[in-house]
């Protein structure tokens, strides 16, 4: 054993000696062992973690997870290794990161924005929410962006990154099917004679579309020296589009006295 120890550490190869090739292998096999045994454990506990909480594409978090855990082991390898400071390394990658983020700061935004409404849950695919003016039903959450489509049938790509940073409102079952719509009434105006009058208006102008079992709702927002602004609410059938209901019934309206008039 002492002999070829001697011989391992007198025998050179491009002046380094066999005992520390030897000694360098050794350590690159043990930290890939551990790396691949990290790996194959992390991954299948996130992935099963993820997949529980019904995260879509649960593949690329898991192949991040997987890259920072090679990278780790590079690292720890580079100095015994290859002679390298990690320092040195990570001062030159994060240069080169700072420069690529700067290049894909949306991206990354839109990225982090969508793992985020992912994982939260707040809003998923099934709700209807009002958004940037307008109302839809969410179809799809993925990385990028967030698909709404509104009641004509336009399917609306939000970028995550404006979703993130922008008021969302989520309806409920009971607002979902409900013609809403702002209104200036008459200073004098008897509410209780509005609001039966804009029943009879709901009920001409939209017909079969109007739900006979709820009431129509008139909400006073606020009083101005012209007007009494309020908030008019229309209960609709399930499966009506909300906008082209709040067409036609502005259209009614119009010729009410009560309206208060341009």
């Amino acid at each position: 054993m002492g002999a070829m120890w001697e011989f391992l550490r007198d025998t050179t190869v491009f002046d380094v000696s066999l005992a520390e090739l030897v000694g360098k292998a050794i350590l690159v096999v043990v930290v890939s062992l551990i790396a691949y045994i990290a790996d194959r454990g992390l991954s299948r506990v996130v992935r099963h973690v993820l997949e529980h909480a019904k995260v879509p594409s649960v593949s690329y978090i898991v192949n991040i997870m997987r890259g920072v855990i090679w990278s780790l082991a590079l690292m720890t390898a580079l100095e015994p290794v290859f002679g390298v400071q990690p320092t040195a390394f990570v001062a030159a990658l994060g240069v080169g990161s700072v420069a690529l983020s700067l290049g894909l700061q949306d991206t990354m935004s839109n990225i982090i924005g969508g793992l985020a409404l992912m994982t939260s849950k707040v809003i998923k695919p099934g709700d209807m929410i009002t958004f940037a003016g307008f109302t839809g039903t969410v179809t799809d959450i993925n990385w990028r962006a967030t698909c709404v489509v509104d009641s004509y049938g336009q399917v609306n790509i939000i970028p995550n990154s404006v979703i993130s940073k922008t008021a969302v409102v989520k309806l409920s079952a009971a607002t979902r099917d409900c013609c809403v719509m702002p209104l200036a009434i008459e200073h004098g105006s008897d509410m209780e004679e509005v609001r039966r009058d804009l029943k009879k208006v709901a009920v001409e102008c939209l017909g079969e579309w109007v739900d006979p079992k709820r009431d129509v709702w008139v909400t006073v927002v606020n009083f101005d020296p012209g007007a009494i602004n309020a908030q008019i609410s229309v209960p609709l059938m399930h499966g009506v589009s909300a906008d082209h209901a709040r067409t036609r019934l502005a259209t009614g309206l119009t010729k009410r006295p009560w309206v208060r008039k341009p």
